[in-house]
């Protein structure tokens, strides 16, 4: 998506600079945690699902995705709500479009290697469509205390959750590992849909009202 008409290219350029600084400074900060406090931030995730279980209901549709680069790993909470019921979808990437699409997660075995080399749901898998998502869990590089999320640059989730009104989004929680917090406020482009919370390894931070709705 093309930055503000407001916008100088100037400004665009120093906007540019900076998201790019930042995506190296907390890709790295969350690629030097060590290999068992992946896994047991990962389990701590799962346990902090319970926070979320009875808001939800018991008919939940729960977008996810599989951890990369050093995001907060994602399996464990994966299995929890595999063991309770829950549906999950995950992200299939069109690169061609540049876009995605929810498929229903039918068990690891019935993953196929998709672009960036992530596994995702077959082509056959049924599609989830926003109109069918509870709740959407989201990957991030950076978060700030406004619920402002910084991606990894490629715009995927911005496409999608930007062609949807507000009535149409699920709810948005962010997963990272603390460490991942901004203090200072991230930019924030026109575009940007903000979190309505962030979960981490230290339990769930919200931004709006959504979850107690």
């Amino acid at each position: 998506m093309s930055h503000s008409d407001s916008d100088t290219p100037e400004q665009h350029s120093r906007s540019s600079a900076q998201r790019t600084a930042l995506r190296a400074r907390f890709r790295a900060a969350r690629q030097q945690l060590d290999s068992q406090i992946h896994r047991a931030h990962g389990v701590r995730l799962a346990e902090h699902w319970q926070t979320l279980r009875e808001p939800l209901g018991a008919n939940a549709t729960v977008a996810l995705y599989v951890t990369r680069d050093g995001e907060i790993d994602s399996g464990p909470l994966r299995n929890e709500l595999t063991a309770q019921g829950v549906a999950i979808a995950l992200p299939c990437v069109n690169q061609a479009a540049r876009d995605l699409v929810f498929r229903r997660y039918e068990g690891e075995d019935r993953l196929v290697i998709g672009p960036y080399d992530i596994p995702e749901p077959q082509a056959q898998a049924p599609v989830c469509t926003a109109a069918t998502l509870t709740l959407m869990f989201l990957p991030l590089v950076a978060f700030d205390d406004r619920g402002t999320r910084l991606g990894m640059g490629g715009g995927y989730y911005d496409r999608y959750l930007g062609a949807l009104s507000n009535d149409q989004r699920p709810i948005l929680i962010g997963l990272a590992h603390s460490v991942q917090r901004s203090a200072r406020p991230l930019p924030r482009a026109r575009w940007d849909v903000p979190l309505d919370a962030v979960l981490t390894e230290t339990g769930l931070t919200q931004f709006s009202s959504t979850l107690l709705r």
